[in-house]
């Protein structure tokens, strides 16, 4: 657990129960009160706080990584239920632009300019090193693109990874949705906007400036009582959303992608804490910073499966004989 206000930590949690505040506040549930205040307000036809059934036949199907597996396979849609809030929805980008547009300045539809204004800001900045003004508002996330100052949000769901956003006094907005774990949708909807500059020959604004704040500090956990093998903890690990190589680099335990185009770069360290447990030293803070990796052994030592994050991997070997990728 964490202070209230002492560091950023993204959590699916905390806008499931932010979703059932909304709907107690609203006098009705969670999801009654979006189709009226939002679905309805903006005429969005094809979007939807939840799954619905009878609209089951339009759904994208959603798909495996190719790291994890030999081939994409499919993975069925699921009832979010109380997790709707945080990854319920189901829409078209077509829909998800004039969602975005309703948060443009100047429009009125669902918040006055002081709300958006509010929303907008970053509370947090500093939460990457490499790009110390980029920050987190109240659920949007507000990021510089060649000088563009943009504002939206990234979204996950079983076989789905999108992500839209918008620059408020421009009037634009972008939103991609692709429908595989491993689907590029930050950097599609980067790259559009660098497209859509260059047909418009748009010159850069200049970026606001920010204090780094190094919100993802944790202190290193107490050092074993006996020297423990680092080797023992290594090895390439698959699941649903992707593969992770656990390796042993200048004498330290880390977890990276294999399939990042700088694998390294993007790896966080790991401190040992036993035999079996691991703790995830730093990282993005949407990520699993200061959570732990537990490994499940079987009698002779050897790895069965480790725990991050709400999630289990497997020995890639292991994982690709599965009967399915679920």
């Amino acid at each position: 657990m964490r202070q209230p206000q002492a560091t950023f930590k993204y959590t699916n949690i905390g806008y499931s129960l932010l979703g059932m505040i909304v709907g107690a506040a609203g006098g009705s549930s969670y999801n009654e009160y979006t189709k009226t205040a939002i679905v309805e307000k903006l005429g969005l036809q094809n979007t939807g706080p939840e799954l619905d059934p009878d609209r089951l036949s339009e759904y994208a199907g959603g798909h495996s990584g190719l790291a994890s597996w030999t081939e994409r396979q499919v993975i069925p849609h699921v009832d979010t239920h109380a997790m709707a809030a945080a990854t319920g929805f189901y829409s078209t980008a077509e829909d998800m632009v004039q969602f975005a547009s309703a948060h443009f300045f100047g429009d009125g539809r669902l918040l006055s300019d002081r709300s958006k204004n509010e929303m907008q800001r970053p509370v947090w900045t500093g939460l990457a090193p490499e790009a110390p003004q980029d920050g987190y508002g109240y659920g949007t996330i507000v990021r510089y693109y060649d000088g563009h100052r943009m504002v939206g949000h990234s979204g996950g769901y079983p076989g789905h990874i999108t992500r839209t956003m918008w620059d408020p006094n421009e009037g634009l907005a972008i939103s991609v949705l692709t429908n595989a774990v491993d689907g590029p949708a930050e950097e599609l909807a980067a790259g559009i906007l660098r497209v859509l500059d260059s047909a418009r020959v748009v010159a850069s604004k200049l970026p606001l400036s920010s204090g780094l704040v190094n919100s993802a500090a944790i202190a290193p956990p107490a050092a074993p009582d006996t020297k423990i093998d680092l080797s023992r903890f290594t090895g390439r690990f698959a699941a649903l959303w992707g593969v992770t190589d656990i390796y042993v680099l200048g004498g330290k335990l880390y977890a990276g992608s294999p399939i990042a185009p700088a694998p390294h770069m993007q790896a966080v360290e790991l401190a040992v804490i036993d035999d079996n447990t691991l703790r995830i030293m730093n990282g993005s803070p949407y990520g699993s910073v200061g959570e732990l990796y537990r490994y499940e052994r079987d009698a002779d030592g050897n790895i069965v499966s480790i725990f991050s994050g709400g999630q289990q991997a497997w020995p890639i070997a292991v994982y690709r004989a599965r009967a399915n990728v679920v």
